[in-house]
């Protein structure tokens, strides 16, 4: 069966060249420039994986979705893409909202990349 992956960042042109390369590589590609739009898609993507910037409507915008996806999806795996050197100190949080995060990866990060992490963690 085809993995569907949910790319979530504000960036366009980065989520085409991601969306082109996983397509490539075989999954199913859904895709949201926003935490809001990603929130109100989810349902009906019904996603495998999911790949969220940190930084979209605002520095945290991904941190509080990953949270709140956290409480609705706890078995949603989520990669978090940040270009921020001084990423925001959420590992300290006692809470499991973080549990399905299994991956934070800088950017820039290649297309290429980006599919093998995903590879990686849905082969698991």
């Amino acid at each position: 069966m085809t993995k569907t992956v949910f790319l979530v960042d504000d960036d366009i042109d980065l989520v085409e060249q991601n969306t082109i390369t996983l397509r490539e590589k075989g999954y199913n590609v859904a895709a949201a420039y926003t935490g809001q739009a990603a929130l109100k898609k989810l349902d009906s993507v019904k996603p495998d994986m999911l790949v969220l910037d940190v930084m979209m409507e605002h520095r945290s915008a991904g941190f509080v979705l990953a949270r709140e996806l956290g409480k609705k999806y706890p078995e949603l795996p989520v990669i978090i893409l940040s270009g921020d050197p001084e990423k925001v100190n959420w590992l300290g949080e006692t809470e499991n909202a973080w549990d399905q995060v299994v991956k934070f990866l800088d950017k820039p990060v290649t297309p290429d990349n980006l599919a093998d992490e995903i590879q990686k963690v849905l082969e698991k």
